[in-house]
């Protein structure tokens, strides 16, 4: 037997009990004795079943899943519900389930999220979906916020910045000054909406070595020199 429950272990008993979830069944899934979960009950003043009745769920919303009415208990003795899926179709799920969350729809939601993430758009072979791909996985790395969807990568014929002609078509794999590179606009915000632009790569080196104040004093500097030099005597 468990030795002792946390005070959140404590609370998923009573929620358990009231909901109509067996003590047996509550007994085998925390490990301890039914006299310590009667103990528990009391010091939380939640009544005998037999006072109390179940708690009532009947049209609460978990996830998709409406509650319409109670189902029959498991083997184990723990209760069930029946629900009705937004999809439409109706399923009997463990109360325990979707109070975790652990069910939130008839499989409807599971089988949509999958067709999505297997979906590309039509461009899982473009140099666009291979850089949204790149910069989903640098977002993941570093923690910066991304919501983009392959479609906000647009490549431009010529680099903002520079001028030039960008390069698709990397030489031997590699890439050149002139290969097209996801900017982050801001790089206060992550990979968002609004935040992105296709830029050289070499202008993108440059930008990300250097600080606003760094560009400006760069730029004064060549100005300020910008004349023939002084052959000296």
């Amino acid at each position: 037997m468990k030795p002792s429950l946390s005070v959140e272990e404590v609370d998923e008993i009573c929620q358990w009990y009231q909901e109509g979830d067996s003590i047996e069944a509550i007994r085998k899934a925390y490990g301890v004795s039914g006299t310590a979960i009667h103990n528990h009950l009391k010091r939380r003043n939640i009544p005998r079943r037999a006072v109390c009745g179940v708690k009532e769920m009947v049209d609460l919303k978990y996830g998709l899943m409406t509650v319409l009415c109670r189902a029959e208990n498991t083997k184990d003795g723990l209760a069930q519900w029946l629900c009705l899926c937004e999809c439409g179709v109706k399923k009997v799920v463990r109360g325990s389930d979707l109070r975790k969350d652990s069910t939130i729809s008839c499989g409807c939601y599971k089988d949509s999220e999958t067709s999505k993430r297997s979906t590309t758009h039509g461009m899982s072979n473009t140099r666009e979906y291979k850089m949204w791909r790149g910069a989903k996985c640098r977002a993941r790395q570093s923690g910066l916020e991304f919501n983009l969807a392959p479609s906000d990568i647009v490549i431009p014929d010529q680099c903002p910045i520079t001028g030039v002609k960008l390069q698709l078509h990397a030489e031997n794999g590699v890439q050149s000054d002139n290969s097209p590179s996801l900017d982050r606009i801001n790089n206060a915000f992550g990979y968002i909406k609004g935040n992105v632009a296709v830029i050289s790569y070499k202008a993108n080196r440059y930008k990300s070595d250097m600080t606003l104040d760094d560009v400006n004093r760069l730029r004064d500097y060549m100005m300020s020199n910008n004349t023939n030099p002084v052959a000296a005597d």
